[in-house]
């Protein structure tokens, strides 16, 4: 993609169009490949069935904490 280096001032109408143009289409590939690359990345991957893929772990990685009540405290 070439964008031009003149001033718009020092541009036709035409060439201001078509700068534009190419700016936009550049924005349109890119977020193009940014959603591509977001469906096909593996935090994204689906099973067969179309549900998320199985966690590596089978527990949670934080543990709920337990608040023990301490000798002699009322409950």
């Amino acid at each position: 993609m070439d964008y031009t280096v003149r001033n718009p001032d020092d541009m036709t109408g035409l060439e201001r169009y078509a700068e534009i143009i190419t700016i936009l289409a550049g924005a349109i590939v890119r977020h193009q490949i940014y959603q591509h690359n977001q469906l096909n990345s593996s935090q994204n991957e689906r099973s067969l069935t179309g549900l998320p893929s199985a966690s590596k772990h089978s527990c949670p990685s934080r543990k709920p904490t337990q608040v023990r009540a301490e000798k002699g405290a009322k409950q």
